[in-house]
């Protein structure tokens, strides 16, 4: 499996940007994934608190009750996304 920006991009927006968390605008803190340029801000300035967040053995995200947290595989194709240095 090829893992690049569209695709990873697409996992953010299904999980993360669609369900009102961060589409930008109001979106929580400062975690705005309304643009692919913006996730690659944010995991830039952010990168500790993402792994921690999203990546990690212990991510929490989504933190809805309604959506269940990111599989592991997902967990892991994201993280070697961002150690590749998030490719197009």
């Amino acid at each position: 499996m090829v893992i690049n920006s569209a695709r990873i991009y697409a996992v953010i927006q299904m999980n993360c940007t669609n369900h009102s968390c961060h589409p930008g605008g109001g979106a929580p803190v400062v975690a705005d994934f309304s643009s692919l340029a913006k996730l690659k801000s944010y995991i830039n300035a952010n990168h500790s608190t993402f792994a921690l967040r999203v990546t990690g053995p212990n991510a929490d995200m989504p933190q809805s009750q309604s959506f269940p947290a990111l599989p592991r595989a997902v967990r892991d194709s994201i993280a070697c996304w961002v150690e590749k240095g998030m490719p197009d």
